[in-house]
């Protein structure tokens, strides 16, 4: 059964949407575009950054112009750490963690390469001289507040562009990232960023507050730690039932 006059559903994420350890028909994009009759346009990768999500959609946006109106949007963020490095001579652009995972690159390691750091870690203060860039991005809580924020820019910009625009869409947290779009005492950000966040135009998992919480709790993981076939498709069901609905 189609949709009203839309014909596509565009996904983007990490590797919650791209349905790793899964077969690609088993994810709940797939899904969703088979019940609802869409053609399924999914550029989600695994370990992909907020940075190349928010990058790659606006890309398909300004090259796909002719099909925005046809189009349900479903966008996962993912873990706020990761960060998009641009390889010039390669042409290239690269998502990774752990060392290259923190913050608005340049003007951090920059600012802190050469100096002494301190960081907690089980307990106990330890410090480290920065003399490279990656450690000069790797432990420091402003960083962390730094790359929230700007994980709430990248969500309050193409909110604002779908409502401007009166297009059809679907926001949600993959994982890890409750503490930039939802009050919490350990957040990264700031009430005044995270309102700028549109809370009713996005979905969230009850006290669970992600898909990877959430399918934890009531289906199981994979293997290696990825959202089951089940629960795949209980969310599946959900997002057909909002879309339906005219919720979106």
């Amino acid at each position: 059964m189609g949709v009203g006059k839309m014909k596509y559903l565009y996904a983007n994420g990490c590797s919650i949407a791209a349905g790793t350890e899964l077969e690609s028909e088993n994810r709940f994009t797939s899904l969703v575009s088979k019940k609802l009759e869409l053609e399924e346009i999914n550029e989600a990768l695994a370990n992909g950054s907020n940075d190349r999500i928010f990058r790659k959609t606006f890309s398909w946006i300004a090259n796909n112009q002719d099909k925005i109106d046809e189009t349900i949007f479903l966008i996962q963020w993912t873990h706020h750490g990761r960060l998009e490095v641009y390889q010039g001579e390669a042409e290239l652009y690269h998502s990774s963690w752990d060392k290259l995972n923190i913050s608005d690159f340049y003007d951090y390691a920059l600012e802190l390469k050469g100096k002494t750091i301190y960081y907690y870690n089980e307990g106990k203060i330890y410090n480290s001289r920065t003399n490279s860039w990656y450690k000069a991005i790797d432990s420091p809580r402003e960083l962390m507040r730094v790359s929230s924020d700007k994980t709430i820019r990248y969500i309050a910009s193409l909110q604002n562009y779908f409502t401007h625009n009166n297009l059809k869409y679907i926001m949600f947290n993959g994982f890890d990232t409750n503490n930039i779009t939802k009050d919490t005492s350990f957040s990264d950000s700031s009430n005044e960023m995270r309102e700028l966040i549109d809370q009713d135009n996005f979905l969230y998992f009850g006290e669970y507050e992600n898909f990877w919480n959430w399918s934890k709790k009531f289906y199981g993981l994979m293997p290696e730690s990825h959202p089951n076939e089940d629960a795949n498709k209980a969310f599946s069901n959900r997002l057909i039932k909002i879309i339906k609905n005219n919720e979106v």
